[in-house]
């Protein structure tokens, strides 16, 4: 089972990477074999180009962390375009509001918990409230664009 806590986390903190591995991705053709049977044939390269471009990359590897032995980590991310929307609309849903302020200090400015605590001015009890609140509504979110199975 996908952790929807940890992909939506590596999505807000890896974003600018996950974008480029999509992009290079795109690059590759893939195997795409110009020209097709019947009355599906396409022959122009442009007509191809732009369907390669907007089709949903499938899969993608990401690496993160430190150099150890000229090698660093790799997460694997099934649909990654989905997993950006789901991490995009989870931060815009609480944009101006408390939890939208605990997402930019922990993920953008990378402050800890007690140092978020303190500067918003709340318990820890309510910093991990407001965390599952987050994760919960990320995790409907990532049921309804079909990333995991809804819950029953």
């Amino acid at each position: 089972m996908i952790n929807v806590k940890r992909m939506i986390e590596f999505c807000w903190q890896h974003e600018e990477d996950i974008r480029r591995a999509i992009a290079e991705k795109r690059l590759d053709n893939g195997g795409v074999v110009t020209g097709g049977g019947g009355h599906c044939r396409v022959n122009d390269p442009t007509a191809q180009k732009a369907i390669h471009n907007v089709s949903d990359v499938p899969c993608v590897e990401v690496e993160y962390g430190a150099y150890v032995n000229d090698m660093r980590n790799v997460m694997t991310i099934k649909r990654p375009l989905q997993w950006l929307k789901a991490a995009h609309w989870t931060k815009e849903h609480y944009t101006d509001k408390p939890q939208g302020e605990l997402i930019k200090l922990k993920y953008s400015e990378s402050l800890l918990r007690n140092d978020i605590v303190e500067i918003m001015g709340i318990s820890q009890a309510t910093y991990y409230v407001m965390l599952s609140d987050i994760f919960t509504y990320a995790e409907g979110l990532a049921a309804g664009l079909k990333l995991i199975p809804p819950k029953r």
